[in-house]
């Protein structure tokens, strides 16, 4: 996490309390695979962070930051079978759950439902 926030500071405007309010929208893997695949949206969730700010953390940190994300999602795939196309998945870290969070909650729900009902069963702990 300290690579990260030295990687953040690195940013053009972008201070120590940004860098801090970055890192506080989840974990360090989220973070970097939101700045990795382009997710404004996501990176706006910090406090004080705008969609030009973000724009400008992703458009200068995501080569570097890119392989890594790139290497720990694979990583994450090959071990908990996640599928990242999953839109109940997406849609439970829409709602703040971290990606690993969202798959645990997942896990016990049957996959053949439609997304509303996986999501509804997941947030109510299960099916």
């Amino acid at each position: 996490s300290k690579r990260l926030f030295e990687y953040l500071l690195s940013v053009k405007n972008v201070g120590p309390n940004v860098a801090l309010a970055v890192l506080n929208i989840g974990s360090v893997a989220a973070v970097s695979s939101a700045i990795a695949s382009g997710e404004v949206a996501y990176l706006q969730t910090a406090k004080g962070v705008g969609k030009r700010a973000a724009e400008q953390i992703i458009v200068e940190l995501r080569d570097k930051l890119g392989a890594k994300a790139t290497l720990d999602a694979e990583h994450i795939v090959s071990r908990a079978g996640v599928n990242m196309q999953d839109d109940a998945l997406q849609a439970l870290v829409s709602l703040g759950y971290s990606e690993i969070d969202a798959q645990t909650a997942l896990s016990g729900v049957d996959k053949s439902l439609p997304t509303e009902e996986r999501v509804t069963a997941a947030l109510k702990g299960g099916a």
